[in-house]
């Protein structure tokens, strides 16, 4: 269960200016070596936006979008690219989990 949020001031400032939502996904990729799991981060929901559950509705609101599976305890999101701003959430401080 995510227990903390931690959304830094400039990707606090990029999800007001898009709507004030800030939706997170569970994605899982297999491959040959074993499978990765990563938590992707976005302004828009990503597909099926009514089954996103809310875990924070304090400034800016987080949605979470998982398949059953094993969650964070804790979440980072900040933003990086100054021509191309993408955000860039972290897995109890990994970029994934294995």
């Amino acid at each position: 269960m995510i227990t903390a949020i931690e959304v830094s001031d400039q990707a606090r400032e990029y999800v007001a200016a898009r709507g004030g939502t800030l939706f997170l996904r569970v994605r899982h990729n297999r491959c040959c070596s074993g499978g990765l799991t990563f938590l992707d981060a976005a302004t828009i929901a990503h597909r099926d936006g009514d089954r996103y559950e809310t875990l924070s509705e304090k400034n800016p609101e987080v949605r979470l979008f998982h398949f059953g599976s094993v969650l964070p305890a804790k979440v980072s999101v900040e933003v990086r690219g100054r021509l191309r701003p993408r955000f860039v959430a972290y897995w109890d401080g990994c970029a994934y989990r294995v």
